[in-house]
Protein backbone atom coordinates (compact mmCIF):
# COMPACT_ATOMS: atom_id res chain seq x y z
CA UNK A 1 0.00 0.00 0.00
CA UNK A 2 0.81 3.45 -0.49
CA UNK A 3 -0.35 6.85 1.02
CA UNK A 4 -0.09 10.33 0.75
CA UNK A 5 -0.87 12.91 3.22
CA UNK A 6 -1.76 16.44 1.60
CA UNK A 7 -2.23 19.57 3.63
CA UNK A 8 -5.48 21.66 3.05
CA UNK A 9 -3.35 24.39 0.59
CA UNK A 10 -2.51 21.34 -1.50
CA UNK A 11 0.99 20.97 0.21
CA UNK A 12 2.37 17.02 0.57
CA UNK A 13 3.09 16.25 4.40
CA UNK A 14 3.87 12.97 4.06
CA UNK A 15 3.99 10.08 1.65
CA UNK A 16 5.45 6.50 1.74
CA UNK A 17 4.66 2.80 1.93
CA UNK A 18 3.31 0.72 4.24
CA UNK A 19 0.27 -0.80 5.63
CA UNK A 20 -3.74 0.09 6.32
CA UNK A 21 -5.78 -1.72 8.77
CA UNK A 22 -8.79 -0.46 11.41
CA UNK A 23 -7.71 -0.81 15.00
CA UNK A 24 -8.32 0.21 18.16
CA UNK A 25 -11.40 2.18 16.63
CA UNK A 26 -9.41 4.33 13.89
CA UNK A 27 -7.83 4.02 10.22
CA UNK A 28 -3.94 3.21 11.35
CA UNK A 29 -1.70 4.06 8.17
CA UNK A 30 1.80 2.17 9.31
CA UNK A 31 4.81 3.57 7.35
CA UNK A 32 7.74 1.40 6.83
CA UNK A 33 10.07 4.51 7.66
CA UNK A 34 8.24 7.11 10.46
CA UNK A 35 5.56 7.93 12.39
CA UNK A 36 2.08 5.63 12.29
CA UNK A 37 -0.98 7.79 11.19
CA UNK A 38 -4.24 7.61 12.95
CA UNK A 39 -7.31 9.02 11.79
CA UNK A 40 -10.51 8.70 13.72
CA UNK A 41 -13.11 7.53 11.45
CA UNK A 42 -15.41 11.03 12.97
CA UNK A 43 -12.64 12.86 11.23
CA UNK A 44 -13.01 11.76 7.79
CA UNK A 45 -15.28 14.21 6.27
CA UNK A 46 -15.51 12.47 2.43
CA UNK A 47 -14.46 9.05 1.44
CA UNK A 48 -14.09 8.94 -2.97
CA UNK A 49 -12.61 6.79 -5.24
CA UNK A 50 -10.95 10.27 -8.09
CA UNK A 51 -9.55 7.29 -10.01
CA UNK A 52 -8.87 3.22 -10.45
CA UNK A 53 -7.85 2.18 -7.26
CA UNK A 54 -7.22 5.75 -5.45
CA UNK A 55 -9.24 5.90 -1.92
CA UNK A 56 -9.25 9.39 -0.78
CA UNK A 57 -10.36 10.42 2.51
CA UNK A 58 -10.85 14.32 3.17
CA UNK A 59 -10.68 14.89 6.91
CA UNK A 60 -12.14 17.57 9.09
CA UNK A 61 -9.13 19.56 9.31
CA UNK A 62 -9.08 19.75 5.53
CA UNK A 63 -6.37 17.51 4.72
CA UNK A 64 -6.19 14.73 2.31
CA UNK A 65 -5.03 10.78 2.70
CA UNK A 66 -4.94 9.36 -0.49
CA UNK A 67 -4.48 5.72 0.09
CA UNK A 68 -3.53 3.42 -3.43
CA UNK A 69 -2.38 -0.04 -4.26
CA UNK A 70 -4.01 -1.17 -2.00
CA UNK A 71 -5.09 -4.86 -3.84
CA UNK A 72 -7.63 -7.21 -2.23
CA UNK A 73 -7.89 -4.87 0.42
CA UNK A 74 -9.39 -2.17 -0.83
CA UNK A 75 -13.31 -3.37 -0.58
CA UNK A 76 -12.95 -4.80 2.89
CA UNK A 77 -11.11 -1.48 4.20
CA UNK A 78 -13.91 0.47 2.70
CA UNK A 79 -16.35 -1.28 4.35
CA UNK A 80 -14.75 -1.51 7.47
CA UNK A 81 -14.28 2.36 7.32
CA UNK A 82 -17.95 3.30 6.10
CA UNK A 83 -19.20 1.07 9.48
CA UNK A 84 -17.00 3.28 12.01
CA UNK A 85 -17.42 6.27 10.72
CA UNK A 86 -21.38 5.89 11.08
CA UNK A 87 -20.91 3.88 14.40
CA UNK A 88 -18.15 6.61 15.38
CA UNK A 89 -19.93 9.67 14.43
CA UNK A 90 -23.04 8.87 16.13
CA UNK A 91 -21.39 7.97 19.09
CA UNK A 92 -19.47 11.74 18.63
CA UNK A 93 -22.76 13.31 18.31
CA UNK A 94 -25.47 11.44 19.53
CA UNK A 95 -27.34 11.17 16.42
CA UNK A 96 -29.98 8.63 17.15
CA UNK A 97 -33.88 9.13 18.51
CA UNK A 98 -36.22 7.67 20.75
CA UNK A 99 -37.31 4.34 19.83
CA UNK A 100 -36.46 1.45 17.48
CA UNK A 101 -35.58 3.17 14.31
CA UNK A 102 -37.73 1.88 10.82
CA UNK A 103 -34.39 1.61 8.30
CA UNK A 104 -35.20 2.56 4.57
CA UNK A 105 -32.71 2.80 1.78
CA UNK A 106 -32.50 6.13 0.03
CA UNK A 107 -30.27 9.02 -1.14
CA UNK A 108 -29.62 12.48 0.74
CA UNK A 109 -27.80 15.33 -2.10
CA UNK A 110 -27.39 12.83 -4.46
CA UNK A 111 -25.67 10.02 -2.63
CA UNK A 112 -26.70 6.70 -1.62
CA UNK A 113 -28.20 6.53 2.19
CA UNK A 114 -29.53 5.33 4.74
CA UNK A 115 -32.75 6.71 6.33
CA UNK A 116 -33.63 5.60 10.37
CA UNK A 117 -37.13 7.24 10.88
CA UNK A 118 -37.18 7.41 15.30
CA UNK A 119 -40.32 8.61 16.94
CA UNK A 120 -38.81 12.34 17.50
CA UNK A 121 -35.69 11.90 14.54
CA UNK A 122 -35.00 11.24 10.57
CA UNK A 123 -30.96 10.48 10.76
CA UNK A 124 -29.77 10.20 7.11
CA UNK A 125 -26.51 8.34 6.85
CA UNK A 126 -25.14 8.60 3.68
CA UNK A 127 -22.30 5.86 2.36
CA UNK A 128 -20.53 8.62 1.16
CA UNK A 129 -20.58 11.67 3.70
CA UNK A 130 -20.91 13.03 7.31
CA UNK A 131 -24.70 11.64 8.79
CA UNK A 132 -26.90 14.23 10.22
CA UNK A 133 -30.08 14.69 12.16
CA UNK A 134 -33.19 16.42 11.38
CA UNK A 135 -35.67 16.51 14.57
CA UNK A 136 -38.70 15.48 13.23
CA UNK A 137 -41.35 15.55 16.32
CA UNK A 138 -44.28 17.74 15.53
CA UNK A 139 -44.31 16.17 12.28
CA UNK A 140 -43.97 12.44 12.59
CA UNK A 141 -46.74 12.65 15.46
CA UNK A 142 -48.89 14.64 13.07
CA UNK A 143 -48.38 12.16 10.30
CA UNK A 144 -50.53 8.40 9.76
CA UNK A 145 -47.90 5.90 8.72
CA UNK A 146 -47.60 2.33 7.82
CA UNK A 147 -45.43 0.71 9.55
CA UNK A 148 -42.79 -0.46 6.81
CA UNK A 149 -43.77 1.46 3.89
CA UNK A 150 -41.00 4.24 3.03
CA UNK A 151 -43.63 5.90 0.32
CA UNK A 152 -46.15 6.69 3.12
CA UNK A 153 -44.54 9.88 4.43
CA UNK A 154 -43.01 12.62 2.19
CA UNK A 155 -39.87 14.39 2.55
CA UNK A 156 -38.92 17.96 3.86
CA UNK A 157 -37.77 18.65 0.25
CA UNK A 158 -41.23 17.32 -1.36
CA UNK A 159 -43.10 19.18 1.06
CA UNK A 160 -42.10 22.67 -0.11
Amino acid sequence: MRFRLIADGGALLDEGDGTAELAGGALLVTPHNGAVLRVAPADVVEISEPEPYTVRLALSDGARLELTRLGHMRTQLLAELADARVADTERVLLLDGVGTPETFPGAADGAPAELRLYDDALVVVPTGASPRSSRTRSSVASRPTRPGTPSSWTSPAARR
